[in-house]
C-alpha cells in the first residue's frame, strides 16, 4: 500500500483474510482485524462501496468476539471511526455520531485494560482517541454546529501531548474552523506552518504535503489572494500528474479551482 501497488495489496490481504478465517473461524479477533485491513486497501483505492462492506464486517466481528487482548478495543475503535468517516462523506451525520459513540466506548475500554497493565502500548496508541474526537468535530462541522466542532477539536488537542507532525491533521481542521469565522491571518499562519512541517518531515511531493498546499491555496482564495491561490493549485496539480497520475478526481478538482479563479 505504501508503494501504491493496490492490486497486489488487495490480492494479498484477501488471501490473508481467507486463511485466518479458515483457521480461526469468522468470529475471532484476528479475523476482525484482517477485515479492517482489507477495508483499508479498498479505501486507499477510493473504492468506497467495497471498503464500507469490509469496515461494517470488521465492526460486526469486533462486537461479537470476546476480547482477549487490550488492542482488540483499540482496533474496534479504529473500525468504528472509519465507518463514521464513510458516513460523513455520505452526509449521514446521525449515523456517523453513533459509530463515534461506539469508538469512544471502545477507547475507554482500551484505557481501562492498557493504561496500567500495558503502559507502553497505552502511551504508543492512545492518540487514536484524539482522532476519534477529530471525527466527532468533522461531523459537527458538516451539520453546521461550528461551536461544538471547536469544542471537540479542543478536547482532541488537550487529551495527550502530540508531536508537531501528529498535530498537522488536527491543525488542518482548525484552519477550516478559522475560515468559517473569517480569521484569515490565523488561518494563513497555521496553513503555512502545516505545510512547512510536512515538507520538513516528508518532502514536498508526498500526498499529505500536497493536501497541506491545497489547503493553503484555499485560504488564499477565500481571503482574496487569487493569484497566490492559483499558483498553489497549479503546483499541486502538476506534482499529482507527475507522481500520482491515477488521482484523476483530485487533479480535476484542482483544475476546477484554478479555472474558477482565472
Amino acid at each position: 500500500m505504501i508503494w501504491e501497488c493496490f492490486s497486489d495489496a488487495e490480492r494479498l490481504m484477501r488471501k490473508t483474510y481467507e486463511v485466518v478465517r479458515g483457521y480461526y473461524g469468522e468470529s475471532h479477533q484476528a479475523c476482525a482485524y484482517m477485515a479492517l485491513r482489507v477495508a483499508a486497501v479498498y479505501h486507499n483505492q477510493m473504492r468506497f462501496s467495497e471498503s464500507r462492506e469490509w469496515y461494517e464486517l470488521s465492526c460486526r466481528l469486533y462486537r461479537e468476539v470476546k476480547p482477549l487482548r487490550a488492542d482488540v478495543y483499540l482496533n474496534r475503535a479504529e473500525a468504528c471511526e472509519k465507518m463514521a468517516r464513510l458516513l460523513e462523506y455520505d452526509g449521514d451525520y446521525t449515523g456517523g455520531h453513533r459509530y463515534v459513540d461506539e469508538a469512544m466506548s471502545a477507547m475507554e475500554a482500551f484505557r481501562c485494560c492498557a493504561e496500567t497493565a500495558h503502559p507502553d502500548l497505552w502511551k504508543l496508541r492512545r492518540s487514536r482517541w484524539q482522532y476519534v474526537y477529530l471525527r466527532r468535530a468533522r461531523l459537527y462541522f458538516g451539520q453546521g454546529r461550528f461551536d461544538e466542532a471547536q469544542q471537540a477539536l479542543d478536547t482532541a488537542y488537550s487529551l495527550f501531548p502530540l508531536d508537531e507532525l501528529s498535530r498537522v491533521e488536527l491543525n488542518m481542521f482548525q484552519v477550516r474552523l478559522y475560515m468559517v469565522h473569517e480569521r484569515w491571518e490565523q488561518a494563513l499562519a497555521l496553513a503555512r506552518q502545516d505545510l512547512e512541517t510536512m515538507i520538513r518531515y516528508h518532502g514536498e511531493t508526498i500526498k499529505d504535503a500536497l493536501s497541506c498546499r491545497e489547503q493553503l491555496g484555499d485560504v488564499l482564495a477565500a481571503s482574496g489572494q487569487m493569484s497566490g491561490a492559483c499558483e498553489q493549485y497549479v503546483w499541486v496539480a502538476d506534482r499529482l500528474r507527475e507522481k500520482y497520475p491515477f488521482q484523476t478526481d483530485w487533479i480535476k478538482r484542482l483544475q476546477k479551482k484554478a479555472g474558477g479563479l482565472l
